[in-house]
């Protein structure tokens, strides 16, 4: 081992393999410095610009940038050391180096890409529930290379920017509610529409707003009058999170406290309007 070192130092200069040393270090403290930088700066961003904007992903998109603008800032720094190169010599350098590694990287510069785009055209937000092919779930967050769905069954999936970007993406929530529609019969005999229908919407005011909206207000509404009945139905919206059992437990409710109507069909979790808020 010894005339291995000795061959060794005598191909390369003492001084050259400590200077080469020096550098290694040197360039390994200042990546460790800038990684851990921009980690602190793109946590700082993100919280900064929650403050300010109401836009869920541009603080994800701003502090991304801002941690890789360090990284290459980084890189440009150790080219500097090895080769001690000028500013434009280095941008030359590397404008070749980056042409060399986007060939070979393809995939993860077109997920980033891809998922720069996402956060500019917002199709969606954090927090919205959303289905890319076969899967559905709420968006945890959306990263440099990939989107994070959490799904009903507890089920944390990663998926690509790129087959985000490329494909039919189906968000649940972008109105932020629902409408529910039931329809019923009530007898003409005893009772005006006018009172029967203020019955009704009292019954479905005493749901409060996580399962039942007060804004747009429970509509009813007179369909056909046949055979001594109001052929009539009862619209109203439900926040987007609003339990799965909030139509059931409509329904059970008027039956409860109008004996006299016969519900008659439910239609539930149909699209809202863009003026539904």
């Amino acid at each position: 081992m010894e005339n291995l070192w000795n061959r060794l130092l005598t191909l390369v200069n003492q001084n050259q393999l400590l200077d080469l040393l020096g550098k290694t270090i040197l360039s390994l403290l200042i990546l460790a410095l800038f990684v851990i930088l921009g980690r602190i700066l793109r946590n700082t961003v993100k919280r900064v610009v929650n403050r300010t904007s109401r836009n869920a992903n541009l603080p994800i998109l701003l502090s991304n940038l801002v941690y890789v603008a360090l990284i290459i800032i980084a890189l440009l720094a150790i080219l500097s050391i090895y080769t001690g190169a000028g500013l434009s010599t280095l941008l030359t350098l590397f404008g070749l180096v980056s042409l060399a590694v986007s060939l070979s990287i393809q995939d993860i510069l077109k997920n980033f890409v891809s998922g720069v785009y996402l956060l500019l055209e917002q199709p969606f937000s954090i927090g919205d529930r959303v289905k890319v092919r076969d899967v559905e779930g709420q968006v945890e967050n959306i990263e440099i290379r990939t989107t994070q769905l959490h799904t009903d069954d507890g089920v944390q999936v990663f998926i690509p920017n790129s087959i985000v970007f490329a494909e039919i993406v189906t968000n649940r929530t972008a109105y932020r509610h629902r409408l529910t529609v039931v329809r019923f019969t009530m007898p003409l005999d005893g009772k005006t529409f006018e009172e029967f229908s203020g019955q009704v919407k009292a019954v479905v005011a005493e749901f409060d707003n996580v399962k039942v909206s007060k804004d747009p207000a429970p509509q009813v509404f007179v369909e056909t009058i046949a055979a001594k009945l109001y052929n009539c139905k009862l619209d109203f919206w439900s926040p987007v999170t609003a339990p799965s059992t909030t139509a059931s437990d409509v329904v059970l409710a008027l039956v409860k406290s109008l004996p006299e109507l016969e519900v008659t069909g439910v239609v539930a979790a149909a699209a809202a309007p863009a003026t539904a808020k």
